[in-house]
């Protein structure tokens, strides 16, 4: 072999170590970050959890925060008398309960503001 190919190959599998070194060290970043942020949440509220939130978060459309909108963030739809509303009880957002329930499996944050649902609920205990 000539010194030139030599060369090359050295080179290649140098590069090669590096990006391999480098796309398994940003992994392990990644979920040491997403692991010890609490913005991060990868599940939802339990039920038991959103069954607290329905009791301390239950509104009547007569109690709605004139401030508010009175369409579900969610949906877009109005809210009405015959469909359930909860208040989230820190940020005092609205939502349908059935559209908060479809996002609160999935995340312990409010929808609009991102506003930790999850510790609400803990200090309330």
């Amino acid at each position: 072999m000539e010194h030139d190919e030599i060369s090359s190959i050295t080179y290649y599998l140098a590069f090669g170590l590096t990006l391999f070194l480098f796309i398994v060290g940003l992994s392990q970043l990644l979920t040491y970050i997403f692991s010890v942020s609490g913005d991060f949440e990868f599940t939802g509220l339990t039920d038991i959890d959103f069954a607290k939130l329905k009791e301390r978060g239950k509104e009547t459309l007569s109690k709605l925060n004139l401030m508010q909108k009175s369409i579900c963030p969610i949906c877009l739809l109005d809210f009405t008398a015959s469909m359930g509303m909860i208040q989230l009880p820190k940020c005092k957002h609205c939502y349908h309960e059935k559209c908060l329930l479809g996002w609160i499996k999935e995340h312990v944050t409010c929808p609009y503001c991102r506003t930790n649902i999850q510790q609400d609920l803990l200090h309330a205990s």
